[in-house]
């Protein structure tokens, strides 16, 4: 039994959606860059690379741009909240980020290498904390800003 109706929710989880939307910021995530092989040489053998001449390797970027929220810890109450929550060392909270995205975006960034926020590298930390208010629809994780 529930104390609210099935439309009372409804209401509520549109409203959390706006508060996703109020505070969203786009950031670009990065796969493993596809390997294209183009090769007008019937006899290129690609296992150990004869016949290289006419033979041309591209790599093809793979990257998402998203829409998160971002929290950076800023106090002292909010490094203590992280490392017990994530049970990231202290001494790397200081540069990391969390993320809070929609199921699509995880999609994409779950395979990521690396995201880009504002100009800045940060590689995974954590995996992530599907939730919601009433059904899991958000999905949380961390990430450290690589040098």
């Amino acid at each position: 039994m529930s104390l609210l109706t099935s439309g009372e929710k409804t209401i509520l989880q549109a409203q959390i959606g706006n508060i996703h939307d109020t505070w969203k910021r786009q950031i670009v995530a990065y796969k493993t860059p596809d390997v294209t092989i183009i090769s007008s040489d019937t006899n290129y053998n690609f296992a150990f690379k004869t016949n290289q001449e006419s033979t041309t390797v591209q790599n093809v970027p793979v990257s998402g741009t998203y829409n998160v929220r971002i929290f950076q810890p800023t106090s002292r109450n909010d490094f203590e909240k992280a490392v017990v929550l994530t049970d990231i060392p202290l001494s790397q909270i200081k540069g990391a980020v969390r993320l809070k995205m929609e199921d699509d975006a995880w999609t994409f960034i779950k395979d990521s290498i690396k995201v880009v926020i504002d100009g800045e590298t940060y590689d995974r930390m954590t995996e992530d904390r599907h939730h919601g208010l009433f059904t899991p629809e958000y999905h949380t994780v961390w990430f450290l800003r690589t040098e």
